[in-house]
């Protein structure tokens, strides 16, 4: 009875999943309007341009088609079945990078578009039928994928985690945005604004925003690095932690993603934005304060470039060895040890 339960709960899993798949496509090749948006070139400068935008315009259908095919092979072909852990992960990462993706339809529609007309900011005016409908199909894909989660047993789990990782994300930036208020102090400025949270300002969603008068001209380089600066030092004191006290665990998976979040702060600025890309891929400012110090100070981007690229490799060292590859051969030893010889 269990096994026929199980095998329709299968089928009704990956039945909503190909819908969702024909569906985006439909679109795509029907190429509907999606919504009409304002441009602007800056945050204080009027409006400019007003431009209608397809389903082929908005990376929306893309990412969507992407997230089911990746989701639908974990699934069904039971990928890492010996390393359940890894494939819930990746099974709940795609359901945050939903979420991200339909706020970012809130706050800055902007970076949804493959190839705006004008510039950010950028606010949706009129939305048409295909905007609803691929709305309506993430939260299909959203609630179908949470239900995997439900049925492995990992629902409170993910819940818990979720909760602890955008707690990180939220501490991370505070962390950045103290970084350049502390400095800013320290070199004998006045700090006038100090956001550290993401707030909506001049028409754009910023992870945080500080604003500061009177520091030398000599010292506004620092105050510039100074959120990086402190997300450094706070990666020196996670480490400490996790490496000689222990913590309970929420605490310690707490600082994880505190510290893998932390770690990806400077790369990803650098590469990024080197790259015209936002500082974290679809959100945070694509001309930040890595490339604002190297423009203050003529220090060669190239040189940040190799700094980020080896802070990056030294972080996917430290992940396999010190977590991943225990973490695996744990439970390969574990389940091999419960597998009876003869089935």
């Amino acid at each position: 009875m269990k096994r026929i339960k199980d095998s329709i709960i299968k089928k009704v899993i990956i039945s909503i999943y190909a819908l969702i798949i024909i569906l985006s496509i439909i679109l795509l090749i029907l190429n509907l309007d999606v919504f009409y948006v304002s441009h602007a070139s800056s945050g204080m400068i009027p409006v400019i341009i007003y431009e209608t935008y397809s389903s082929l315009e908005t990376s929306l259908f893309y990412i969507l088609i992407a997230l089911v095919v990746i989701n639908s092979y974990f699934f069904l072909t039971k990928a890492l079945k010996r390393l359940k852990f890894l494939r819930i992960l990746i099974i709940s990462l795609s359901t945050i990078i939903s979420i991200i993706f339909l706020l970012l339809l809130l706050v800055n529609p902007h970076f949804l578009i493959i190839n705006p007309t004008g510039n950010a900011p950028t606010r949706i005016i009129n939305i048409f039928p295909g905007l609803i409908i691929i709305i309506i199909l993430f939260i299909a894909f959203f609630l179908n994928t949470l239900f995997i989660i439900q049925q492995e047993g990992y629902l409170s789990k993910y819940a818990i985690a979720l909760t602890l990782f955008i707690v990180a994300l939220l501490t991370s930036h505070a962390i950045h945005e103290s970084g350049h208020a502390l400095f800013a102090i320290l070199s004998g400025g006045e700090v006038i604004e100090f956001y550290p949270f993401p707030i909506f300002k001049d028409g754009q969603l910023r992870t945080g925003y500080v604003s500061y008068q009177n520091v030398p001209p000599f010292l506004v380089p620092l105050v510039t690095l100074g959120g990086e600066i402190l997300q450094w030092i706070t990666i020196l004191i996670i480490l400490y932690i996790l490496l000689k006290i222990r913590t309970p665990r929420i605490i310690t998976v707490f600082l994880t993603f505190l510290l893998a979040i932390s770690w990806l702060d400077f790369p990803l600025y650098v590469i990024n934005n080197s790259l015209g890309l936002p500082h974290w891929f679809v959100i945070g400012c694509a001309h930040g304060d890595v490339i604002q110090f190297t423009i203050q100070t003529g220090f060669p981007l190239w040189a940040m470039l190799i700094f980020a690229s080896l802070q990056l490799l030294i972080g996917i060292l430290i992940l396999y060895f010190k977590v991943l590859k225990n973490y695996f051969s744990i439970r390969i030893k574990i389940e091999e040890k419960s597998t009876p010889l003869i089935s």
